[in-house]
C-alpha cells in the first residue's frame, strides 16, 4: 500500500509486500510522510523474499521524508499486528560489483526513516527476517556494506531526534540473523530488536 492519507485503519487485514516491485521500498505500507495506524481485530503483514543486485531491503510499516517534516509512525487501537518477514539478500552482479558509497541490506518490521515510532496501544508481534550478502566478490572504492535486521527502527538523517516511545499495548520485537560474506571491503552488521538512532527508547 502506498499511503497518502493521515490515518490508516487496519481491520482484519493481511498485506504482503512484493519482492518484484522495485518501487516503494518493497514495503507492506509505504508513505513519504508520517502517519497513524489504528488497529482493529487481527492484522498481518508479510515481508517478501527479496534478492537484489548490490543492495536489498524490505519493510512492514515504512515512512520516510526528505523535507523538514517528520516521518513519525504512530500505532494505536485495541487490535493486533503481526509481522513476519522472509529473507533479504544482496548479490553481486557478475562478475563483481564495486561499492563506492555506503550500501545497506535492510529488513525491518517497523521503520521510521527520519522520524520516531510511537506505540500507544495494540498487541504487536514483530519478527523481522534475515539480511545477508550472497557472494564474496565485492570491490571497494571507498564504500562499505552493512547487513541490518530490526524489529523496530527509528532513524535520524538530520538533527531531529528519532525516538521510540511505547506508552501502551504489548510489544514483542525480534530481529533476524545477519550475514555478510563480502570480502576486502568495510563491512558491518546489526541485529537489534529495537533501535533508535540519535534518540531514546522510552
Amino acid at each position: 500500500i502506498k499511503w497518502d492519507g493521515e490515518t490508516l485503519t487496519l481491520n482484519g487485514a493481511t498485506i504482503k509486500s512484493s519482492g518484484e516491485n522495485l518501487m516503494y521500498e518493497k514495503a507492506c505500507v509505504y508513505a513519504k510522510h508520517g502517519y497513524q495506524v489504528e488497529l482493529i481485530g487481527d492484522n498481518k503483514l508479510i515481508g517478501a523474499n527479496v534478492k537484489n543486485n548490490g543492495f536489498a531491503y524490505t519493510y512492514g510499516l515504512y515512512a520516510t521524508t526528505t523535507t523538514d517534516g517528520s516521518a513519525d509512525i504512530t500505532i494505536s487501537g485495541d487490535g493486533s499486528l503481526t509481522y513476519n518477514g522472509e529473507n533479504v539478500t544482496a548479490k553481486a552482479t557478475a562478475p563483481e560489483i564495486t561499492i563506492s558509497t555506503a550500501c545497506r541490506v535492510i529488513h525491518a518490521a517497523v521503520y521510521a526513516d527520519n522520524g520516531s515510532v510511537n506505540i500507544q496501544g495494540g498487541t504487536l508481534t514483530l519478527n523481522a527476517g534475515s539480511a545477508s550478502t550472497e557472494e564474496k566478490t565485492y570491490n571497494s572504492n571507498g564504500g562499505s556494506i552493512t547487513t541490518e535486521s530490526y524489529g523496530i527502527y527509528a532513524n535520524s538523517r538530520n538533527s531531529t531526534a528519532a525516538n521510540i516511545n511505547i506508552s501502551g499495548g504489548t510489544v514483542t520485537a525480534k530481529a533476524g540473523t545477519v550475514k555478510n560474506l563480502a570480502e576486502d571491503i568495510n563491512k558491518g552488521g546489526y541485529s537489534v530488536g529495537i533501535r533508535a538512532v540519535n534518540g531514546d527508547v522510552n
